[in-house]
């Protein structure tokens, strides 16, 4: 078993890593990302890759995965040794992020040896039916608005700075990510007030599911019913598209958005616990889940 950087997965039998073995290729395709293998014979047993994610400079998230016929055979460590190696001489990594579905499981307890750091806990949370929306309730002064796509990418950066700057799940985005990841200037509903945008909402449908991510109102003018607003014409707005549910996910912290979230009859569906490797200094700001 070795275990070596792949920079690119046509020479290796992904064919032991099932279903996972799409994530390694997929990875190639991101500028800043790195794959490391073990593997075997021609066939890889287990990979972990590190992406660079958007916005932060200096933190990546990591994710690592061992065929379950040749889980607790010592590769995972093998795997971390060789990554964490390379990467801790790299100036631009600071800090690797996990995401874990179960916080107790197997691999919770791996990166915990390992000397991961618990991050933050985000959960997950749906409106199974969008039928029985009422019709939004905006206060008097505001409004919903979109804005064509050059508009739209400009109003967004600055809306979500001022919303989510303070807050510990802000992660900003430069207007090249924006423009990359919008599909559509409508994507991002505006609220606005004497025609400034004080308020916005990402949606996107995904076949029958509607995603609002992120949703955030400016703090000068929160606590009016604008953030309630923004989310129920967000959610028309994809029930019109053909979505039937919707989901967004929030900082389990993060109290106030959660109680307008069941508020409107969203519940709790899921939950991720993030833990941080910390290769240098933390930088500034953290990532928004």
């Amino acid at each position: 078993m070795i275990v070596r950087r792949i920079e690119g997965t046509g020479a290796v039998d992904l064919s032991p890593l099932g279903r996972c073995a799409q994530r390694p290729r997929q990875a190639h395709r991101v500028v800043g990302s790195r794959v490391w293998m073990a593997v075997e014979g021609g066939r890889a047993w287990g990979y972990v890759l590190t992406a660079p994610l958007p916005g932060l400079p200096g933190l990546h998230e990591i994710e690592f995965f061992v065929a379950p016929a040749r889980r607790r055979q010592g590769i995972g460590s093998l795997l971390w040794q060789a990554a964490s190696a390379e990467v801790a001489g790299e100036p631009d990594v600071l800090s690797v992020s996990a995401a874990l579905d179960r916080r107790g499981g197997a691999l919770a307890r791996f990166l915990a040896a390992q000397g991961f750091r618990p991050e933050h806990v985000e959960w997950e949370m749906r409106l199974e039916r969008l039928d029985d929306l009422a019709a939004p309730f905006w206060p008097a002064g505001y409004e919903a608005a979109t804005f064509s796509r050059p508009e739209a990418i400009t109003k967004f950066s600055a809306v979500y700075d001022a919303s989510f700057g303070p807050e510990p799940w802000y992660q900003p985005f430069s207007s090249g990510e924006v423009a990359e990841a919008l599909e559509a200037a409508s994507d991002l509903l505006f609220a606005v007030n004497g025609g400034e945008p004080v308020g916005v909402a990402w949606t996107r449908v995904e076949g029958e599911l509607g995603v609002v991510e992120p949703i955030g109102v400016v703090p000068a003018h929160q606590g009016r019913g604008v953030g309630k607003a923004l989310l129920v014409t967000a959610l028309s707005a994809m029930r019109r598209r053909g979505a039937e549910a919707a989901r967004l996910g929030v900082w389990k912290d993060n109290r106030p958005a959660i109680a307008l979230y069941r508020q409107l009859g969203f519940r709790r569906s899921g939950s991720r616990t993030y833990v941080a490797y910390d290769f240098g200094a933390s930088p500034a700001g953290r990532r928004l889940r």
